[in-house]
């Protein structure tokens, strides 16, 4: 009985071992990046006067070997129109990036980031400036 119960014991521990040893471990999936180049990365708007909002269109293009997508392209006060279906290598496409200038009298500065799949992070910056008089 005692052999019989040690058999039973030895098949049942065979088989959990079988069932494991099947399982399929998910390969992680390596995240393609791409090269950008901007038309231009400073949006100098000068001197305005406060009364909404400053705008440029700048031009992203794909320099790199796989789509180019785009993620967030914000910073604070800033407003960017922008397509979000992916760009081929070799297309270009475009960026509206608009600055609020209600409230923000005097010197300013700010650096936009440009989020996607995109593999030198530094191109991927606007910097905005300029001075904004009071109305």
């Amino acid at each position: 009985m005692k052999t019989f119960i040690l058999l039973l014991l030895c098949i049942g521990m065979s088989s959990i071992y079988a069932q494991q040893s099947k399982k399929v471990v998910a390969k992680p999936v390596k995240k393609t990046t791409t090269t950008i180049s901007l038309s231009e990365n400073t949006f100098d708007f000068g001197y305005v006067n406060e009364n909404g909002y400053v705008s440029k269109e700048l031009t992203i293009r794909n320099t790199g070997a796989t789509d180019l997508y785009l993620g967030e392209i914000a910073a604070l006060c800033v407003i960017a129109d922008y397509n979000f279906a992916a760009i081929p290598p070799g297309k270009s496409s475009v960026i509206k990036i608009s600055f609020s200038t209600e409230g923000k009298v005097g010197e300013q500065y700010r650096a936009v980031s440009i989020n996607g799949n995109i593999e030198n992070k530094e191109d991927a910056i606007i910097y905005i400036k300029g001075v904004v008089y009071p109305r």
